[in-house]
């Protein structure tokens, strides 16, 4: 694999850095598209779509959250099986995706992530 193929494979998994600390992932994500994207525009596009879908995957997190925080006790009580599973499929995609746009970046192609917002 080389130099290219490896800095591409880390943008992508770097979103797994996420499910240790929250937000890690993005940061190493950024950190290493700025510090490559002149060098080639397969590193520049990979770290693109690296970066809008952790941006897309943290905002999702962030909505879950925040959308159950304004029911009164009894309702977040009720809810919360709902908040778990919405969590856990949020999770479990992140995980997916992030794994497949690693294995397409080792292959050399570009993986563009379903469901990501484009904010660059």
């Amino acid at each position: 694999m080389n130099n290219e193929k490896a800095f591409a494979v880390g943008m992508h998994l770097s979103c797994l850095l996420s499910f240790l600390y929250p937000y890690t992932g993005l940061v190493v994500a950024i950190i290493l598209w700025l510090s490559k994207r002149n060098l080639s525009t397969y590193l520049n596009e990979t770290g693109k779509e690296a970066i809008n879908f952790q941006i897309t995957f943290n905002l999702s997190l962030l909505c879950i959250g925040f959308s159950f925080s304004h029911m009164n006790f009894l309702s977040q009580i009720l809810y919360l099986p709902a908040k778990g599973l919405l969590f856990l499929l949020a999770n479990l995609g992140a995980f997916f995706f992030s794994v497949m746009g690693a294995a397409q970046a080792g292959r050399g192609f570009i993986y563009k992530y379903p469901l990501s917002l484009r904010f660059f």
